[in-house]
């Protein structure tokens, strides 16, 4: 018999297959942004001063 427990964490487990990914990459890819606009930053400050 199957555990109800199980049945309500099949559609979370079910997902990090596709999901994990997807947040790793939204994750790299806001870092990626953030690094990016930093040193954007830093570089006007640059030219600026």
């Amino acid at each position: 018999m199957q555990n109800p427990h199980r049945q309500q964490t099949d559609d979370p487990e079910a997902r990090p297959r596709m999901g994990l990914p997807i947040e790793f990459f939204l994750t790299l890819g806001g870092s990626l942004l953030v690094l990016a606009f930093l040193y954007g930053l830093m570089a006007l400050v640059a030219v600026l001063s």
